[in-house]
């Protein structure tokens, strides 16, 4: 058995003790607290696949240590350890969360049994994380897909730096993916069960960025009417995402370097320092090399954030995987919105290809989200294109005719209506003639294939 980590909450810790070594002789790692702040402690430092817990502890019942386990490390199966008459409420929680109870004092054999089943549904767990890790290392990680050089690179450098501590600087255009991917990292490292917790720097203010970042003390200022954990204090043996991290003002630079280089802080109106344990990740789309030189971002902070350094490219640069990401996403929103869609028709995949995607992959979901919304069939056709991007293509060079190689005829009669039509500069009248068709047949093609 894959050591498990198992923690025995009891007020009598003669019997904890007892039990401790019964378990470890099953293989287990056994930890053992008698009060609820070791219990939130451990929590917090520690990944617990399994606590045992007497129903009642200090101020906590079964309820409330369910609900803590629930906020702190909801993977944790909570076994617990109840009196006869308290049966009835302990059963209600296992339809809340819990994973069984044994009753007080616990028969050994039983105790022993239960815990082989909680160990159990850890390592199925884990061996699910191992089968979507290998799917993930195949195709790539939580949404972000593609077979290009430029990603496999990208999937590559994750592998490699995801269970490290190494702090990394993400880089890319609006939209690229840089939250996915920083979440990916967090996800397969061996913080995944503690906080991710991400920090939108253009969208705080210079006064409100410091106290979010390290919190602060009751009376800091005016509106400190208690004390308050930041963002770096509650991302505690977890990942802090810092996205837009080029937005970050000069004097609150200084002190962000300080928290990654010690691993403390000293929240806004504190003396003594606070120690975490966090992994840092950054972002930013401007490039920070050049923020650098004009003197609006600190060097040595610059070089602290880019232990790693990972460049997302352009969907513009890898429209290799356009088709890859909109098969996912149309499988995503089919089921999003419960339609029957499981494909694209060719001219309509062929019209997206052409479009340049300046909102990066970020757009490309929301055109197929729209799409999908919007299809009458099983199959998404080019009259689900949002107009916008239609007027943009249509404006282009019109398809070579090698292009128009195993397309259906209808296709290509569309593709011939646009070139035509283009060539005219929109003159319907024109276009019908050098088709060789009347106005008003040429008026219900356009209709049929969503021309405007």
């Amino acid at each position: 058995m894959e050591e498990i980590n198992l923690l025995i909450v009891s007020r009598d810790e003669i019997s904890a003790e007892k039990y401790g070594e019964l378990l470890e002789k099953e293989g287990l790692r056994v930890l053992i607290a008698t009060g609820v702040r070791p219990v939130e402690h451990i929590l917090k430092t520690e990944i617990i696949d399994i606590l045992i817990s007497d129903h009642r502890i200090g101020g906590l019942d079964g309820g409330r240590m369910l609900s803590l386990i629930k906020e702190i490390s909801p993977e944790t199966l909570l076994i617990l350890v109840t009196s006869y008459n308290a049966i009835s409420s302990t059963i209600d929680l296992l339809g809340e969360g819990a994973f069984a109870y044994v009753c007080h004092p616990p028969d050994e054999r039983e105790l022993i049994a239960t815990v082989k089943k909680a160990a159990e549904r850890v390592q199925l767990r884990r061996l699910n994380l191992a089968l979507y890790a290998e799917l993930d290392r195949k195709y790539g990680f939580e949404g972000m897909v593609g077979s290009s050089e430029a990603m496999q690179k990208v999937f590559d450098i994750v592998r490699q730096v995801a269970d490290s501590n190494a702090t990394v600087l993400i880089e890319g255009e609006s939209g690229t993916g840089k939250e996915l991917l920083a979440y990916s990292l967090h996800r397969l490292s061996r913080r995944a069960r503690k906080p991710f917790v991400v920090v939108s720097c253009a969208a705080l203010s210079e006064s409100l960025l410091e106290s979010e970042l390290f919190g602060h003390k009751k009376g800091a200022f005016s509106s400190a009417h208690t004390d308050r954990k930041g963002r770096f204090e509650y991302a505690n043996g977890g990942t802090v995402f810092l996205d837009e991290v080029s937005d970050i003002p000069l004097t609150v630079q200084a002190k962000l370097l300080r928290a990654i280089e010690q691993r403390e802080i000293v929240p806004v109106g504190a003396n003594e320092p606070v120690r975490i344990d966090v992994r840092f990740i950054a972002a930013s789309k401007s490039n920070l090399e050049e923020l650098v030189r004009s003197g609006s971002f600190r060097e040595d902070l610059y070089f602290r954030l880019r232990v790693v350094n990972i460049k997302l490219p352009p969907l513009r640069e890898r429209t290799g995987d356009i088709p890859l990401l909109i098969d996912f996403f149309i499988k995503e929103f089919s089921e999003k919105y419960k339609k029957p869609v499981f494909s694209i028709e060719d001219i309509a995949l062929k019209t997206l290809l052409r479009y340049p995607w300046f909102g990066n992959v970020r757009e490309l979901r929301n055109c197929i989200e729209s799409m999908v919304a919007l299809a009458r069939s099983d199959k998404l056709t080019v009259q689900e294109i949002p107009q916008n991007i239609l007027r943009s293509v249509s404006h282009k060079e019109p398809l070579g005719i090698e292009s128009f190689i195993g397309m259906r005829l209808k296709d290509v009669e569309r593709e011939l209506i646009l070139s035509t039509l283009k060539m005219v500069n929109g003159n319907r009248k024109k276009a019908a003639e050098i088709l060789g068709i009347g106005e008003r047949t040429l008026y219900r093609r356009l209709t049929e294939y969503g021309i405007k």
